[in-house]
């Protein structure tokens, strides 16, 4: 038998990890999402001067 209180914390730290991890690949997505976007802000400028 194991102990209910270790249980209960087990079961909570487990919860808080799964809701760091999520929260992690989101903030993750979204700053690959806005150095993406100014990569292609950088490329587009790029490319209006080269054809210049």
């Amino acid at each position: 038998m194991t102990n209910p209180i270790v249980q209960r914390v087990l079961e909570l730290s487990k919860t808080l990890f799964i809701t760091a991890f999520k929260l992690a690949s989101l903030l993750f997505a979204f700053s690959c999402k806005t150095v993406g976007s100014i990569l292609i802000k950088t490329g587009e400028l790029v490319d209006k001067l080269a054809s210049r």
